[in-house]
Parts: C-alpha cells; sequence; structure tokens
C-alpha cells in the first residue's frame, strides 16, 4: 500500500498547527495548492515585520503583502493585520497591477492550482 510515499520532514515531530492559524493555512492550500514547510509562517511573519515582504495595498484594519514562499518558489498575496496573518488571496487582475505597479519581483505561475478533487479532499 505504498501510494506514492512522501518521507515525513521529521521538524513536523511535535509540531501543530494552532486554531487561530487554520483559516490562514487552509485558503493557502485551497487557492494555491501549497502547504508550508515546518518553520515558513514564522518566516512570512518574520519578512512582513522586517519589510522584506513588500506591502502591495493598505487598507484601513489591514495590510496585502506579496510574500514568497521559500519552499514552493511561488509568491502569494497574503492579507496581514499587524503580526497576524489573516488569509491568503486569490491571485487577480488587481493584485497583479497593485504588484505590477509596486515594481515586485515573482510570478504566481509558479503556484498549482489545485482541482476540486484535490481541494475537496484537503
Amino acid at each position: 500500500m505504498n501510494m506514492n510515499r512522501v518521507d515525513f520532514d521529521p521538524r513536523w515531530y511535535g509540531a501543530a498547527i494552532r486554531s487561530d492559524n487554520w483559516h490562514f493555512h487552509r485558503r493557502l492550500f485551497e487557492r494555491c495548492g501549497l502547504v508550508l514547510a515546518p518553520g515558513e509562517y514564522s518566516a512570512i511573519r518574520r519578512a512582513i515585520a522586517s519589510g522584506r515582504a513588500k506591502r502591495i495595498r493598505r487598507r484601513e484594519r489591514a495590510s496585502l503583502y506579496w510574500v514568497e514562499i521559500a519552499s514552493a518558489r511561488a509568491f502569494v498575496a497574503v492579507m496581514a493585520r499587524g503580526g497576524r496573518l489573516l488569509t491568503v488571496l486569490p491571485t487577480s487582475k488587481a493584485i497583479l497591477r497593485w504588484k505590477e505597479a509596486a515594481e515586485l519581483p515573482g510570478t504566481p505561475e509558479a503556484v498549482h492550482r489545485p482541482t476540486a478533487e484535490e481541494a475537496g479532499s484537503a
């Protein structure tokens, strides 16, 4: 019963996704087909706090950042408020226009879009 076995990353032993962060992880998979590697959630938060992740839009209570997911070699649009990652937005024409206006690198084409079957089985 070895169905395309992927070795478990030992850095995940003892790790858990907190319930208040679950929405972010679920949207990342649902909209981009990505699962973060161990430590990447914290790395995204640090990138936003340090300014390495560039803000492409500011709203009254939250900001939209263009963030690189290193393990996937892809960029995604992340909505955050303070130090909290709220959600991942699907790449739209508006987001791409804002990204281009800010002269930011990266293309979302590298991101795998899950099929309805894949998204439903998560």
